[in-house]
């Protein structure tokens, strides 16, 4: 027989040697709800449950760090899980030497994708996802910096510089947050790996943003558009419209940095010399938080702000940086420096302190069952 601890003392706090206290709510169902105002947020998921010794989950189900308590009433409590506590890697490539090592790409120009200088600052280099010349298409896996290890909530950060090809540019290129296990990053080489079959419309999986230049191509879910498109393992949460082309650098209206350089009237496809030289360099923000929300920013705009990522199934999991694009009669710079990746990941048998949670019909045994604290009698 299994049955959930009702948590009567409410708020009640969980106190790590990583971060500051952090409140919340216990649930009507026993459960946790969501932290209450003010306080650093943390998402846990987590649930009580007692359990009699004859129904006790089998031990390959359990994760290691037990404490057994012995007290009949308690107010605070020690036990050991990963999920209460959490590391962070910070990880910076300026792209002016070689990419990190277990870097793979496909390159089907055969150009490269590293340039040695013409990057922010000027001296330095920076990573070609496509130059503004006809009929490639590159993509590139950044190694896994976690090492296999499950990401909570992460930052992403780089510049970017996209524009002066062809007077309409296209068409586009995708930088993605995908899992480990994401399809393009066992086959970068192939078309079918991305989200309709189309580079600029990211992975399958993880978090995927978009920069199209040329709409008029069909995603798994719907059309595109001219803009930046936000999806989530393989859903599409935001096509913000950008209708300006060949914006400047400030411009939150444009997906391109800067000014086309060709002739002032023509078609959409003549081209100008395809200089990066008059572009500027603009930022751009992924992050994800431990409660599970995710922001978007370009060019100092936020472009999505705060969306629950809980209806889209992102579970924790190794992650990897994916970037692809292409061009074709249509042309483009989509150019990529300063990247900043910092994440957030468990730290295995980290001791917490739980207090104000009152449980009765102790002694009990504590364990991590599947991401889920479970105390067995």
């Amino acid at each position: 027989m299994r049955r959930r601890i009702a948590l009567r003392s409410s708020p009640f706090t969980i106190r790590t040697h990583r971060f500051a206290p952090m409140e919340f709510l216990a649930s009507e169902h026993g459960g946790i709800s969501k932290p209450a105002p003010g306080i650093l947020k943390f998402r846990m998921n987590m649930h009580y449950w007692m359990v009699d010794s004859a129904s006790a989950p089998p031990a390959d189900e359990c994760a290691s760090g037990r404490m057994r308590l012995r007290s009949l009433a308690v107010t605070a409590f020690l036990f050991c899980l990963s999920a209460t506590t959490a590391g962070s890697g910070t990880f910076l490539i300026d792209f002016d030497s070689a990419l990190p090592v277990g870097t793979a790409f496909y390159d089907s120009s055969g150009a490269g994708l590293l340039r040695s200088s013409g990057g922010n600052p000027a001296a330095g280099g920076y990573l070609a996802v496509t130059d503004a010349t006809g009929g490639h298409f590159r993509s590139i896996a950044f190694p896994d910096f976690d090492d296999g290890q499950e990401v909570l909530a992460f930052q992403f950060a780089c510049d970017v510089r996209i524009g002066n090809g062809s007077r309409h540019p296209a068409d586009g290129f995708s930088i993605s947050i995908a899992r480990s296990a994401d399809q393009a990053v066992g086959n970068l080489s192939s078309y079918a790996s991305f989200a309709g079959g189309i580079p600029e419309a990211g992975t399958t999986t993880g978090i995927a943003v978009g920069f199209d230049s040329w709409s008029g191509n069909t995603l798994p879910d719907g059309p595109d558009v001219e803009g930046l498109i936000v999806r989530v393992n393989n859903t599409t949460v935001l096509r913000h419209d950008m209708p300006v082309r060949n914006g400047d650098v400030t411009d939150p209206t444009s997906l391109q940095t800067g000014p086309f350089d060709g002739a002032a009237e023509g078609g959409a496809l003549d081209v100008g010399t395809g200089s990066p030289d008059g572009l500027g360099w603009a930022r751009f923000e992924i992050s994800m938080s431990l409660d599970q929300r995710l922001t978007v920013r370009y060019k100092d705009t936020t472009i999505l702000d705060n969306l629950d990522l809980e209806p889209y199934g992102l579970t924790p999991s190794a992650l990897q940086i994916v970037m692809a694009g292409r061009t074709g009669g249509g042309v483009g710079n989509n150019h990529v420096d300063n990247l900043l990746f910092i994440t957030t990941v468990p730290e295995p048998e980290s001791l917490a302190v739980l207090s104000g949670v009152v449980l009765a019909t102790l002694p009990f045994l504590l364990r991590l069952v599947r991401g889920r604290p479970e105390a067995v009698r």
